[in-house]
C-alpha cells in the first residue's frame, strides 16, 4: 500500500472530496469518491482489524446526512 505510492493516491482523493464538500462545489461527485474510499476503510475494519470498527460507522452516518440532504442529486446516479 505505501510502497506503490496507492496511499497518495486515495489520500488525495480524500483531500479533493473534502475540500469540495467544504467549499460546497460538485457535492454529489464528492460524495461518490467518499463512499467508495468509507467501503474500503468499513471492509477493512469488519474483515482484518475490528477493534477500529467505530470510527468508520461514524464516517458512514455522518456520509448519510450529508447524502440525505443532496438526495436529488444522488437520485440519477441509480435510475437506467
Amino acid at each position: 500500500f505505501f510502497r506503490s505510492h496507492w496511499v497518495q493516491f486515495v489520500d488525495g482523493v480524500e483531500l479533493i472530496s473534502g475540500l469540495l464538500l467544504l467549499a460546497n462545489r460538485y457535492v454529489a461527485l464528492a460524495l461518490v469518491t467518499l463512499i467508495a474510499v468509507i467501503a474500503n476503510i468499513l471492509w477493512f475494519h469488519l474483515s482484518m482489524q475490528l477493534a477500529g470498527l467505530p470510527a468508520p460507522l461514524i464516517l458512514l452516518a455522518l456520509w448519510i446526512v450529508v447524502a440525505r440532504r443532496h438526495r436529488a442529486s444522488l437520485l440519477p446516479l441509480l435510475t437506467k
